[in-house]
């Protein structure tokens, strides 16, 4: 199962792992939309390590706290999410404030990437709306395309006997229509 690096566009850094584009899309997409963000594959495995704490958190949660990961997975966030703090970093010496100053600009990157429109009109609509991942929603409306085929050419599962077409609901009163 491939392992991803996404870059947010604040600066932070989030790992993933799927079997699909459309499994890392959807578990990024706890966090925000990652059609704004940068991907990148890892081809290295990897190790994080939590700390379990003493007392529960807020709500019972879990008390895991970071502890540390596998130095080839930290190499590849230094060099491949954080160029400019990697690169005043491994100076002979760096001051606090060069250091300070590489994390500012790592914080506030230079583009802010786009997200890429969907061709699909209705799926490009509700990617702007809902702010969601373009590979998620048409995964979903090729879902209720397939949903609406039958392999007799007769009326399939999608459809009411009455013609009407059902809507796909997204969440939040959003549809798309099948």
């Amino acid at each position: 199962m491939p392992v991803y690096l996404c870059r947010w566009s604040n600066g932070d850094v989030s790992l993933a792992a799927g079997e699909s584009e459309v499994e890392v899309a959807d578990v990024l997409d706890e966090v925000d939309n990652p059609d704004a963000a940068e991907l990148m594959q890892l081809d290295h495995a990897i190790a994080v390590h939590f700390k379990l704490g003493t007392r529960p958190g807020e709500e019972g949660t879990l008390p895991l706290r970071f502890e540390d990961m596998s130095e080839q997975l930290e190499s590849s966030i230094y060099e491949r999410a954080y160029p400019v703090y990697n690169e005043v970093r491994a100076k002979p010496d760096p001051t606090v404030k060069e250091l300070t100053e590489a994390l500012k600009h790592e914080k506030n990157p230079i583009y802010r990437k786009s997200p890429e429109p969907s061709s699909n009109p209705s799926v490009a609509g509700l990617q702007d709306e809902m702010q969601m991942p373009r590979v998620v929603l048409e995964h979903l409306a090729g879902r209720a395309a397939e949903n609406r085929r039958d392999p007799r050419g007769d009326v399939g599962r999608g459809h009411q006997e009455d013609g009407v077409q059902p809507r796909l609901l997204l969440g939040s009163g959003c549809s798309l229509d099948r």
